[in-house]
């Protein structure tokens, strides 16, 4: 019995140092894919304008079509665009219920992200209001200068406006 006990012992510690020498695991391209579009939604939930350009892809081919009609051509006219309706209604705040992210390509270096969004905004006794529902999707891709994933293109899709 004491044989036994010392043989789990041993095979405990040799066990733990054997775990705490394993290399932690790669980082996932959907996860990745995924907290791209998290950082996009943190920032603008932070009224961040920076934040917001850092998580776009800088693409010639860049643009963010709205309800399927093109609201916005380029990262820059994105950006813009985003600020402006950040400064026209502070607080507004984008939620959702979870991504669903779509690798593309034998590679894994380009994803489609989708979420469900319901963006708020502040009515004017500063009380939080629903805007509108919808879904948002994201072409996500590595950035080939700096292996950074960025969103490369989005298009949100209205489900229901305000009442």
């Amino acid at each position: 019995m004491r044989l036994m006990a010392i043989g789990l012992a041993a095979g405990l510690m040799l066990g733990g140092a054997a775990s705490a020498n394993v290399a932690p695991p790669p980082d996932l391209p959907n996860r990745m894919a995924a907290e791209a579009v998290e950082a996009f939604m943190e920032n603008f939930n932070a009224g961040s304008v920076e934040g917001i350009e850092s998580v776009l892809a800088n693409r010639t081919d860049f643009v963010w079509p709205e309800n399927g009609v093109l609201r916005n051509e380029g990262e820059t006219a994105t950006v813009a665009d985003i600020k402006a309706a950040l400064e026209a209604q502070p607080g507004l705040r984008l939620e959702t219920t979870g991504l669903k992210v779509i690798l593309l390509g034998p590679a894994q270096d380009a994803a489609e992200v989708v979420a469900p969004i319901t963006l708020y905004a502040k009515n004017e006794k500063g009380e939080e209001v629903e805007v509108l529902k919808g879904v948002m999707t994201f072409a996500v891709a590595v950035d080939a200068e700096d292996g950074v994933w960025r969103i490369a293109s989005g298009h949100t899709s209205t489900v229901q406006a305000a009442q």
